[in-house]
């Protein structure tokens, strides 16, 4: 009896691994149920090597603990990547809605004074929430949203501003202090031109003084 199961034993190996065609689809039906992982390692437990084994269970064990885990993975990223852009163009339509109803002169421009009114309202709120954009300053959201400084904005001005700081908790942070920055450099080159000016002053008069001393003596 044990020369048939022997004889049905190679056959098996010659089944599954008589070529590398047969390896490679018999390791893939391994890991996606296409035959009983047990079914192909025994041959090869038989045959080869009991040191077989292991190998194929580290085998199976990281394609379907590993691969696969990382495969859905990708696909459950994908999934909320998409959910989450289609919360973000629902909660931008909604905040460009707002921004129409909260235009009290009708002029499609939005002021602070109107802007700091549309802050208090949960509306607003919750839609900023959202957006992980904390309003609690609002004065200071409105001057990062305002980049031309004119004390108004336009509502592509303002969805687009919203964009830019959403998404980061110091986003807005960092524009206030860039803008802040960029204030302080323009004030330190208004005052070194204001300086340089002093000073070519100050050298036209001492070439005067000097030229006047010169001419005392002659």
């Amino acid at each position: 009896a044990a020369q048939p199961d022997l004889e049905e034993t190679h056959m098996r190996i010659l089944h599954y691994y008589g070529s590398l065609g047969d390896t490679i689809l018999s390791i893939y039906k391994a890991v996606t149920g296409g035959v009983d992982w047990g079914d192909i390692v025994d041959p090869l437990d038989t045959l080869i090597s009991v040191y077989m084994v292991p190998f194929f269970m580290l085998y199976v064990a990281f394609s379907l603990l590993c691969m696969l885990n990382v495969i859905t993975g990708v696909f459950v990223e994908s999934a909320l990547q998409s959910t989450k852009k289609d919360t973000s163009l629902y909660l931008f339509g909604r905040l460009k809605n707002l921004f129409t109803q909260h235009d009290l002169d009708g002029d499609g421009r939005i002021s602070m004074h109107e802007f700091l009114i549309a802050a208090q309202t949960e509306e607003i709120q919750a839609v900023f929430t959202q957006l992980d954009l904390n309003i609690s300053d609002a004065d200071v959201v409105f001057q990062a949203l305002d980049k031309f400084e004119v004390g108004l904005l336009s509502a592509d001005e303002f969805i687009q501003g919203c964009q830019e700081l959403s998404g980061a908790a110091k986003s807005l942070d960092l524009l206030v202090m860039k803008r802040e920055s960029a204030k302080q450099v323009q004030r330190v080159d208004e005052r070194t031109v204001k300086l340089e000016n002093m000073v070519q002053m100050i050298n036209r008069k001492v070439d005067a003084l000097g030229v006047t001393l010169t001419n005392a003596k002659m």
